[in-house]
């Protein structure tokens, strides 16, 4: 059974990551707002890859699931001898 805070890693990673990519052009340019924390998360799963796949993981599982079905049921084939 997989663990329920999986995402905070990669929100923290995500975070982490926005806030220094952000440091610098904050200290260029001093009229620049706060990043709050919401705007932070935000960014964050904008730019997390494994949130990007995930509408695929669902396209695929969704193929996987209509495959499995139609094994379930008999098939019927038609041929010339």
């Amino acid at each position: 059974m997989r663990r329920r805070g999986w995402l905070v890693v990669p929100v923290v990673l995500g975070l982490t990551l926005a806030s220094l990519a952000l440091s610098p052009r904050r200290a260029a340019a001093q009229e620049a707002a706060p990043l709050r924390m919401e705007d932070a998360v935000q960014l964050a799963l904008a730019n997390n890859e494994r949130a990007k796949k995930a509408p695929l993981r669902v396209e695929q599982a969704a193929g996987q699931l209509e495959r499995a079905r139609d094994a379930f049921f008999p098939t019927l084939s038609a041929g010339a001898l």
